[in-house]
């Protein structure tokens, strides 16, 4: 049995949450923050024909490996101008995509 872990966390904070990923959307705007998020999250959806079980450290700490590919989808919808956002503070809002949000900053 071979166990690998596979942190998921990069520069520009956490990967993968169950509640709202918020680290990407303080660095603001689509930037070279997405572009690495984007990357780093492409990174491991091709790794999850190899993976059993994907573990968070935060929340839900375990996951389906189907997780990893939905989160590209939903990140390119998110992108593309297909969330449903709403305010959620001050210069905040709460942008869901399928069963994934992300808190970022409210545009301009």
């Amino acid at each position: 049995m071979v166990i690998a872990v596979i942190v998921l966390a990069s520069s520009i904070g956490d990967i993968l949450l169950s509640g709202a990923m918020k680290s990407i959307g303080d660095l603001g705007g689509l930037s070279i923050a997405y572009a690495a998020y984007e990357k780093s999250i492409a990174r491991l959806a091709a790794l999850a024909p190899e993976v059993n079980t994907v573990l968070g450290a935060h929340n839900i700490p375990v996951a389906p490996t189907e997780v990893l590919p939905a989160l590209v989808r939903a990140f390119a919808d998110l992108q593309a101008g297909k969330a449903t956002c709403k305010p959620a503070g001050s210069g905040k809002q709460l942008c869901d995509v399928d069963k994934f949000s992300f808190l970022l900053r409210a545009a301009p």
